[in-house]
């Protein structure tokens, strides 16, 4: 009984493993690399900052990098949502 008790318990613990694993996994963190596939799109600025506010994201706000923004006509409120979203 008591194998059996140990054995359900470690199974439960591996189940939960594994789906935290999968929704770790799962989770989308969003570079300049999205911003500006979205942008070359066509997707409307709103969109991307809506998508940027929900998801976060990790970005590089160097001056260079606003700049390279700017010149692939990155909307001034999308990069004011990223600012928002990197810590």
């Amino acid at each position: 009984m008591r194998a059996r008790l140990i054995f359900l318990g470690l199974s439960v613990l591996t189940g939960l493993t594994l789906a935290l694993a999968a929704t770790l996994a799962a989770a989308e963190v969003m570079t300049n690399a999205d911003v500006l596939e979205m942008t070359r799109a066509g997707i409307a600025p709103d969109i991307i900052s809506s998508k940027i506010t929900s998801t976060g994201g990790s970005f590089d706000l160097s001056t260079r990098a606003i700049l390279e923004l700017g010149q692939n006509q990155v909307a001034d409120n999308v990069i004011r949502a990223m600012m928002t979203a990197t810590p």
